[in-house]
């Protein structure tokens, strides 16, 4: 079967499936299960929308990725993807019909031109009344952002049993499951990863030695230290470098704000990835006063960390001393050999960019079922961007370890929204111009409701949320279990966050492409548009060809398994991501004075 000549649906009661190839009106495509097998045909209704038309005298086309119905729609009713409601009908909806929204960019935004779907009623969006001003928005940031987290202490995990494939597991009664990690055989222990050990700390999946500016006013020098060992490459496959970190923190900050970099900077000298590191201070901010990085860093871990002053120096001389500390700390971690160390001590970062229909559906599921494996294992997963999370609460209620935790998780959510929606009003903008972009909109993403839904898909499906921390909170130290981070939508902040709670590794699922890396925990770029993989084969390190699995008799999670833990394993135990072979060593802080 030619898998681009059909459509899929996902679930039995869905009302609607997912075109896999461009869709003329007035032909017949196969049906796919999203279980595995067809499901009968479809004809692609001759009367479109009018919105739909392409220019005279062409006709209308249904783009790959969109959705049709496969069965009539009433106006009013839910449109059903995937066994939940991303919408509603907002006008009737014919068997073979396209269902989507059509938007036209204006100035601050952009608005609707045409559409038979509409967001889908939701229960937990704020009261409808005037939108505060950005004031009462920063208010609102203290309230409801700037909330200690109550982390369960690290306990003694039991060994958990080794992954085996059963009928339950995978669909495939005596077909195991590919082998990965290095297991302790017939002790029955749990599964290892090839990774350098970190004493009382978990391991790290990289070795770097990190030259970290305390102050962006040093951020040059900090570049120029680290430049100098440019062509410097340890470890198995050269995977380790001596790596500088930018960045536009470090001063003129107050209150919350500067307490969130003090901690994102420590914790990336923290991180597990980081052998060794060197701070170049300035000597006047408030991160340089009293070696306060240093001291902050010094009680995280006790690692080899130096610090050079420029003003107390001189620039130079400061650039000399740097250069000659890196040089002095470089022996050991070259020395350093990779050694089994415990799956249970994994920490898995989760995240999507520049999302597709495809997002969702394909490597968002994928990475949820790794996210299951890894937390069946006593590991641990974070994920974030809290605005993709708008109209997923019911969803995510049910996730929730306790009351607690949903409280805390709605109230994160909210706080989001209520900001957002005030800044947009202020902007005479609106929501959905930082929300549901217009690049998500082309793709094939109709509401808010159908990207939350995928994106929360990479969390797995399984285990209940642990805990909801803090931006860049570290976890080393943390219950090992489901956590969400407070984090925006946007992917460079987003990942940087993510990063910093001292996860070893990061899935990063896109759509249409996103070359966005980190400095320090190496992304895997993974992709179910198969489009997107052929045109971006620089960045996108893994296409899931999750249809082709299917019509395998793969079922989904026995695919992901297949496919991207594999991809994991390899990038944990040294081989280099595409995001780390092009350099994009990407970072930035969170400030909360202006939260979107």
């Amino acid at each position: 079967m030619d898998n681009q000549k059909v459509l899929i649906v996902f679930a039995p009661d869905d009302n609607v499936a997912i075109a896999l190839s461009d869709l003329l009106p007035g032909e017949t495509y196969l049906l796919l299960s999203g279980e595995g097998g067809t499901l009968g045909e479809l004809s692609i209704a001759a009367e479109q929308p009018v919105w739909l038309a392409g220019p005279a005298p062409e006709p209308p086309i249904i783009r790959h990725y969109y959705k049709v119905a496969t069965r009539h729609i009433p106006r009013h009713e839910p449109i059903i993807k995937d066994r939940v409601p991303i919408g509603e009908a907002s006008e009737e909806i014919q068997p073979g019909q396209v269902v989507h929204q059509v938007f036209r960019a204006r100035m601050g935004g952009f608005e609707r031109i045409g559409g038979n779907i509409r967001e889908y009623p939701n229960a937990f969006s704020p009261p409808a009344s005037q939108l505060e001003t950005l004031a009462a928005a920063s208010r609102i940031t203290t309230a409801g952002l700037i909330r200690p987290s109550h982390l369960r202490p690290r306990r003694t995990i039991p060994t958990p049993a080794p992954v085996i494939a059963s009928a339950s597991a995978n669909g495939l009664p005596g077909q195991p499951l590919p082998a990965v990690g290095r297991g302790s055989g017939d002790a029955g222990g749990p599964e290892t990863l090839l990774a350098y050990e970190r004493g009382a700390a978990p391991f790290g999946s990289r070795n770097h030695l990190l030259v970290i500016p305390s102050v962006f006013c040093i951020n040059q020098e900090a570049g120029e230290i680290a430049d100098t060992f440019a062509t410097e490459a340890w470890g198995d496959q050269g995977e380790n470098r001596v790596i500088a970190l930018p960045h536009a923190t470090g001063c003129c900050q107050v209150g919350y704000d500067e307490e969130v970099s003090l901690r994102l900077l420590a914790n990336m000298i923290a991180h597990p990835n980081v052998g060794a590191a060197v701070i170049v201070t300035l000597g006047c901010s408030p991160l340089c006063v009293q070696d306060r990085l240093l001291r902050k860093a010094r009680t995280l871990t006790d690692k080899p960390i130096q610090a050079v002053s420029v003003q107390a120096l001189g620039r130079a001389a400061a650039l000399a001393r740097g250069k000659e500390a890196v040089a002095a700390l470089l022996p050991a971690l070259q020395r350093a050999r990779r050694s089994p160390q415990p799956l249970d001590e994994l920490l898995l970062a989760v995240k999507c960019g520049a999302s597709d229909l495809t997002s969702g559906l394909f490597a968002n599921t994928a990475t949820g079922h790794v996210a299951d494996l890894v937390l069946d294992q006593g590991g641990s997963v974070v994920i974030s961007e809290i605005m993709e999370f708008f109209g997923a609460e019911k969803a995510l209620k049910s996730r929730c370890r306790d009351q607690s935790v949903w409280l805390d998780l709605l109230r994160l959510i909210k706080t989001n929204e209520m900001i957002g929606k005030a800044a947009a009003a202020l902007a005479e903008q609106d929501i959905h111009s930082m929300e549901l972009t217009m690049g998500n909109i082309e793709a094939g993403l109709s509401t808010q409701e159908e990207k939350s839904l995928g994106a929360i898909r990479k969390m797995g499906f399984k285990h209940p949320i642990e805990n909801v921390v803090g931006f860049a909170e570290r976890l080393a130290d943390a219950r090992a279990g489901l956590y969400v981070m407070d984090g925006p939508g946007q992917d460079l902040i987003s990942a940087s966050g993510l990063g910093a709670t001292g996860a070893q590794a990061m899935i990063f699922t896109t759509g249409i492409g996103n070359p966005l890396g980190n400095a320090l925990t190496p992304v895997i770029k993974v992709t179910g548009n198969r489009e997107t993989a052929a045109r971006q084969p620089d960045f996108i390190d893994l296409y899931i060809p999750l249809v082709e699995l299917l019509q395998q008799g793969l079922s989904a999670p026995a695919a992901a398994r297949q496919c991207l833990w594999a991809a994991v394993v390899m990038a944990i135990e040294g081989r280099p991501t595409l995001a780390e072979r092009n350099r994009h060593r990407d970072f930035a802080s969170r400030g909360y004075a202006m939260v979107q």
